[in-house]
C-alpha cells in the first residue's frame, strides 16, 4: 500500500504457510501489472490474530 492507503499489490494473500520465516519477493509493479512509481510503500503482514505494519522505499 502506498502512503495514501492505496493497496497496489497483494502478493501471498490467502497462502498458508508452516509457522517459521518465510520470503516473498515484489518485483514492483501493481495488481495490473504495471510499474509503480518511486516512493515510499508499507508492507502489511498478517499471521493469525497478528498483525505487522513496516515500511519500504521503492527506489527505481
Amino acid at each position: 500500500m502506498n502512503v495514501m492507503g492505496q493497496n497496489k499489490a497483494s502478493l501471498a494473500e490467502g497462502q498458508w504457510k508452516p509457522e517459521g520465516p518465510h520470503a516473498v519477493r515484489w518485483d514492483g509493479r501493481d495488481a495490473a501489472g504495471r510499474a509503480v512509481v518511486p516512493g515510499a510503500y508499507y508492507y502489511v503482514l498478517d499471521a493469525g490474530n497478528r498483525r505487522a505494519v513496516k515500511g519500504m522505499i521503492r527506489r527505481w
